[in-house]
């Protein structure tokens, strides 16, 4: 994925770094206990598209 948006490891971890985790920011807005709650609401959706394995290796 960072290959296909051009971004470099250093870039990654930079806008981490300035904005955090999306994700985090969202299971903290939801109030989910869990993670992966929030993915499996949210992606169950979208998990047969072919973006899908992007996001699975996002999760980890």
């Amino acid at each position: 994925m960072d290959a296909r948006v051009h971004l470099t490891t250093e870039e990654r971890r930079d806008f981490r770094l300035l904005y955090g985790d999306p994700w985090q920011t969202v299971q903290d807005l939801l109030g989910h206990a869990q993670r992966e709650t929030t993915w499996d609401i949210y992606l169950a959706p979208v998990a047969d598209l072919r973006c899908a394995p992007c996001w699975r290796m996002c999760r980890s």
